[in-house]
């Protein structure tokens, strides 16, 4: 890159002769102002991939993808009001029940809940307008886990860990 924009975004093709998992991570990085976030975005599920702190691993079935995965340096075009939505939102897991409570502190209702796991498949899906929602994960096998939380201010991913 000739000169940096944070507001770029970088398509990245991928061609997969055979399914599993892949990893992607940062070798070496130029142009970039060391204090700026470097993530994959994952177009195809809106998952965001933090590359500055870990790589990211991700199950892809075999294909040629051009339009997938990106490179950007914020989550979205709405990183402020994100920064704020991400502030208000506690997540609170009960390994004793198996609940996964959502606490929404702002005033916007969570409209939507969808997790998936780390191949990018749907697991769960809640659909329910409320500052609180709770959720039994006691189906889910022990794991990383991506939950998407969907208000009418944004939308926020969150990773978390069932065990």
């Amino acid at each position: 890159m000739p000169e940096f924009d944070s507001t770029q975004e970088l398509p990245l093709g991928i061609k997969i002769t055979d399914a599993g998992f892949y990893n992607f991570s940062i070798n070496e990085i130029e142009n970039v102002p060391n204090d700026v976030t470097v993530y994959l975005k994952d177009i195809h599920n809106d998952i965001y991939y933090n590359l500055s702190n870990s790589d990211a691993t991700i199950w892809l079935d075999a294909v040629v993808e051009a339009t997938r995965f990106s490179i950007v340096f914020q989550e979205s075009t709405t990183l402020g009001i994100n920064e704020v939505f991400l502030s208000d939102v506690h997540l609170i897991y009960d390994d004793t029940t198996n609940i996964l409570t959502i606490k929404n502190l702002e005033v916007n209702k969570i409209e939507k809940l969808t997790i998936y796991n780390l191949i990018g498949q749907e697991v769960f899906k809640k659909t329910k307008n409320d500052a609180r929602l709770t959720v039994n994960i006691s189906e889910l096998k022990n794991g990383v886990y991506v939950l998407k939380i969907e208000t009418d201010r944004g939308i926020k991913n969150f990773k978390f860990i069932k065990y």
